[in-house]
């Protein structure tokens, strides 16, 4: 369910919706919900990712336990979905002045005494996956699972680091 389906719906339909993502995923299920609905949002998009995550990680392990009919001497691990997005989620795209509001003409050399990183926003690393990876659904749900993950350090993410900023998405148009 997408984030603009979700806002359509009643808190208690979403909390629905909530406990069976947390029944697939054992995370504690909610007996109702008084905070803001995008809270809640917030709280589905994250159970969301886990599962994706989840699908993904068992691909892998099923790709892993395929035996290996012919090794050679040069061949470069496999990329994965989960790999390229995190190598796109921590990749910086340019440096900006942070004491200057964002925008194209705030641009600086990485060795300036205010330069803050700027990553790939989120809609353009999911076209990114997506032209590598044909068919597949990541999120941005997912990117912000991994996002947290990568930040505070967890599942294996511990040495990586994000940039300081990710440009928001561009508001799209009817058309």
């Amino acid at each position: 369910m997408t984030y603009d389906e979700m806002i359509e719906k009643t808190n208690a339909q979403l909390v629905t919706y909530h406990n069976e993502l947390a029944a697939q995923c054992d995370a504690t299920e909610l007996n109702g919900w008084k905070q803001a609905k995008t809270r809640l949002i917030e709280r589905i998009e994250i159970l969301q990712a886990k599962i994706e995550d989840a699908a993904i990680d068992a691909e892998d392990e099923v790709e892993e336990e395929a035996p290996v009919v012919e090794e050679t001497e040069a061949e470069e691990p496999k990329r994965t979905i989960k790999s390229v997005a995190v190598d796109l989620l921590c990749a910086t795209a340019y440096h900006e002045n942070r004491d200057e509001k964002s925008s194209d003409e705030n641009r600086v050399d990485a060795d300036h005494p205010k330069a803050r990183t700027v990553g790939i926003a989120y809609d353009e690393i999911i076209r990114r996956i997506q032209e590598e990876f044909e068919g597949c659904n990541t999120s941005v749900a997912c990117l912000r699972w991994y996002s947290v993950k990568i930040r505070v350090g967890e599942h294996g993410y511990e040495d990586l680091r994000l940039p300081q900023r990710r440009p928001r998405a561009k508001p799209k148009t009817a058309g």
